[in-house]
């Protein structure tokens, strides 16, 4: 299977538990992706402390809205709000993601072997669901240009991933 800038595959079934966003494949034969979280709180500081008061306190009414942190002592912050994509919520990206989804891209990305991610694909533990839309391939595009985070090399493949698409799939 070929993986182009802007994918999005379901990895739910597998090791990393989470949609992704493919950013291509870099020289070594690897994906490059980073995941989509719809935890889109955890960019907001103080959202996060009241949060936190309320598992602190075990109020069942924060649990019942917000199920996923059951069992959790506390919620740690794992970005900046600066450094998180929002997808665009008008685009519920065919039912398969959360109308609020982010990509946080605050670190390289991570990447895996193209033959052991075509493994977990033939095993039904991978499946594709559906592409960036056009809007949303400017947005991300321009915040790995300007982050600090991802290496010139890394920006470089990515560009070309993003070029190479761009040109196979003019506008119509």
């Amino acid at each position: 299977m070929d993986y182009d800038f802007g994918d999005i595959l379901d990895c739910r079934d597998c090791a990393i538990e989470h949609f992704i966003l493919v950013l291509g494949t870099n020289k070594k034969n690897e994906v490059m992706y980073y995941q989509i979280t719809s935890r889109t709180y955890k960019v907001f500081k103080n959202i996060l402390d009241f949060f936190n008061d309320c598992i602190d306190n075990k109020y069942g009414r924060f649990f019942k809205h917000f199920s996923k942190e059951k069992g959790k002592l506390k919620i740690h912050q794992t970005g900046r709000l600066c450094d998180a994509f929002f997808l665009d919520e008008k685009t519920n990206y065919s039912g398969h993601l959360e109308v609020d989804s982010m990509v946080l891209i605050n670190s390289e990305p991570e990447v895996m072997d193209k033959d052991a991610l075509d493994n977990l694909h033939s095993n039904k533990l991978v499946k594709f669901r559906t592409r960036l839309e056009d809007n949303d391939f400017e947005k991300v595009t321009q915040l790995v240009k300007l982050s600090k985070y991802i290496s010139t090399q890394n920006k470089s493949e990515i560009g070309r991933n993003y070029n190479s698409w761009k040109k196979n799939n003019p506008k119509k």
